[in-house]
């Protein structure tokens, strides 16, 4: 095997993780990835090039390296997830009423939740879902007029009363869904099968 240089990138942000795509929320860190970081490790290391990029992730990184594969095949022609975030209804929409029940107790506000939890010097049981949640929800569907840009900032006591299907929530505001990489495989077979054909693409996409 040649020599090869590998980047790990440190995208932490106030939220935590990084889904490594553009939010007017978390960042443009698809653009930065791409346009900067990119560009400089390979004028830099003299590496890389058209058919000698590849991307991967454990995670978070598995969502934002199949993400990208799938946008940008012109750009990577390997790519592996391992673990990545997707099957948002098998995985995460189990968390929901633990996180309703957690911003109840901050009278509904996500603001004045987060707020508290900044504040406190530990962070209480169960509070982990509730920044996963905020925050891949600020991530994918980022609201300008709400804080954070979160899309739920003002329908938190709607979502605690809602009685329709997921079916017609979803249909309500679909960007989330969208943003599924199980979802978005189903659309992008010419880029999965290009990958295959060009580079590298791991036959199985692994859920946590």
């Amino acid at each position: 095997m040649s020599p090869v240089v590998v980047a790990f990138p440190d995208c932490f942000t106030r939220l935590g993780g990084n889904q490594y795509i553009n939010s007017a929320s978390v960042g443009a860190w698809e653009d930065f990835l791409l346009l900067e970081m990119l560009p400089v490790i390979e004028q830099r290391f003299k590496c890389g090039g058209t058919g000698l990029r590849g991307v991967f992730g454990k995670s978070s990184g598995g969502y934002g390296a199949i993400t990208h594969a799938l946008r940008h095949s012109d750009i990577w022609s390997g790519v592996a997830c391992h673990s990545g975030d997707m099957g948002f209804e098998l995985c995460y929409l189990p968390d929901m009423p633990a996180v309703l029940r957690a911003l109840a107790g901050a009278g509904n506000s996500i603001e004045r939740w987060w707020r508290q939890l900044e504040e406190a010097q530990k962070h209480s049981d169960g509070s982990g879902k509730v920044v996963n949640a905020l925050a891949m929800a600020a991530s994918y569907d980022p609201d300008p007029a709400q804080f954070f840009w979160h899309p739920a900032a003002g329908h938190v006591r709607h979502l605690r009363g809602y009685r329709g299907t997921l079916g017609e929530l979803v249909a309500a505001r679909p960007c989330s869904c969208s943003r599924n990489p199980g979802e978005q495989s189903a659309q992008a077979e010419g880029t999965l099968y290009r990958l295959r054909r060009e580079g590298s693409v791991q036959p199985a996409l692994r859920y946590p």
